[in-house]
């Protein structure tokens, strides 16, 4: 007999529920590398992260009224906020308008509210959570998603009963409760890059690895891409470890590849809400003498090294503009200022580097970004130049073949501070460049003095 009853009021949920009609909910990727980029650059914090909630019962019943639903538990009041922010439509996807209607609702919001949101209502799109950390994401996202579960299973019974105003407001101003929502956010990273999002390509190993860890220590998120799946997850594992969880993601991709390279951008936004920082690193040296080079290796490195900056450059503009800001910097090098022999294609793709950083630098400057290049000396100490097979052993012939330590005393030689260059030296260019509001398309040496223009 209670199975019967059980069977039919199962039955009459079921139908009051299906009598619900939600509005379309829709997870496109080009619309959230707009609408969230636009969201988080107009947030009262610079470092704040934002994400999606991933819960299909609140995709369900996302509307406007839900932003203006009063919490269903105290725990919501203090690690959601009492009400979220609803995000319109925008009326096209022009990065003005985009950035208008969101900073319209901002407007509403803190207008009526008198505080920053933490949870963020897009129509059509889905629910945002927003914090100052990765524990602040997570707690807030995981409390929303619990309430609005409930509040859908209300809905066959007559709907939900939320807190009244003055519980709300109570919980909110509770000395205690504001002890808990402090703990619950957590404390951000310290540094020169705290808050930033940074993708790096190029970085499974060798100079984009240290690029990557070198950010990691100074506050960066970040996003790591290598045509190498497996250095990659051991970097991506490592960076974790040292610097906290989900300091790092990772991407494989072919920097050659429009595609990969617009999804790997977009990665940067489902991870973190943006796009701060592109460092276009990958690349590759192949020397021979003109009369040897193959058209198809020369072609490959044109391809890595200038085709793949592009790409870089392209698709992390193509969210920075929603944003109005945003840093592109290419990995040149000396290379990229004086002739190399031997090295035909590579100077040839890091001369033809500066030029596209020169012409894109005038491009985005309406946009807000800045486009600059880094122009490094040699890695003597790193795999491409000390692996076996590496341009110790590539350079010889230039030098009668003598010895791998010969060449390198001779390339020591020519440079005025002693020593080769470090990825330490670059990083630091890096954060240089980050601090600056005036310069841009610049091409930084960073060479010990070897090359002064």
């Amino acid at each position: 007999m209670m199975r019967s009853i059980d069977q039919a009021i199962a039955k009459i949920i079921r139908q009051k529920a299906s009598g619900k009609k939600p509005s379309p909910v829709r997870y496109d990727p080009s619309v959230e590398a707009a609408v969230i980029p636009a969201l988080r650059s107009q947030l009262p914090d610079p470092g704040w992260l934002v994400r999606r909630i991933e819960e299909p019962a609140l995709d369900r019943i996302l509307s406007a009224s839900l932003a203006e639903q009063p919490c269903l538990l105290p725990d919501q009041v203090v690690y959601c906020g009492t009400f979220a922010l609803w995000i319109p439509k925008p009326p096209s996807m022009a990065p003005d308008a985009v950035r208008e209607t969101v900073r319209k609702a901002l407007e509403r919001y803190t207008k009526k509210h008198n505080r920053t949101p933490q949870v963020y209502l897009v129509e059509g799109l889905g629910a945002y959570a927003g914090g100052g950390s990765i524990k602040d994401l997570r707690n807030t996202s995981e409390m929303y998603a619990s309430s609005m579960r409930i509040h859908a299973n209300t809905l066959a019974f007559g709907g939900p009963n939320p807190l009244t105003e003055r519980e709300y407001q109570f919980l909110d101003t509770w000395t205690v409760e504001k002890y808990r929502r402090g703990l619950a956010a957590g404390s951000s990273s310290p540094g020169r890059a705290a808050g930033k999002v940074a993708l790096v390509t190029g970085a499974g190993q060798g100079v984009g690895r240290e690029i990557a860890e070198g950010l990691a220590a100074q506050g960066a998120r970040l996003v790591l891409v290598d045509l190498n799946a497996g250095t990659l997850e051991s970097t991506i594992q490592e960076i974790n470890q040292q610097f906290g969880p989900e300091t790092a993601v990772g991407f494989s991709a072919n920097v050659t590849c429009e595609d990969a390279m617009r999804e790997a951008a977009r990665s940067a936004v489902r991870a973190y809400g943006g796009l701060d920082i592109a460092i276009a690193n990958a690349g590759i040296l192949k020397a021979f003498k003109i009369t040897s080079f193959a058209v198809e290796t020369w072609r490959s490195i044109i391809d890595v090294n200038l085709v793949g900056y592009f790409l870089c450059a392209k698709t992390a503009a193509e969210i920075m503009q929603y944003q109005k800001s945003g840093n592109i910097i290419q990995i040149n090098s000396k290379s990229g200022k004086i002739g190399s022999k031997y090295n035909s294609a590579y100077a040839s793709s890091k001369f033809g580097g500066i030029g596209l950083t020169q012409s894109i630098a005038l491009d985005l400057i309406e946009d807000g970004i800045r486009v600059s290049s880094i122009c490094p000396g040699n890695f003597f100490d790193l795999p491409l130049w000390s692996a076996p097979g590496g341009l110790f052993d590539q350079y010889r012939p230039k030098f009668n073949n003598v010895s791998r330590e010969e060449v390198r005393r001779i390339y020591e030689e020519k440079i005025p501070m002693g020593r080769g260059c470090r990825v330490s030296d670059v990083v630091k260019t890096i954060l240089y460049i980050l601090e600056q509001e005036y310069e841009t398309g610049q091409a930084y040496n960073v060479s010990g003095g070897q090359e002064m223009r």
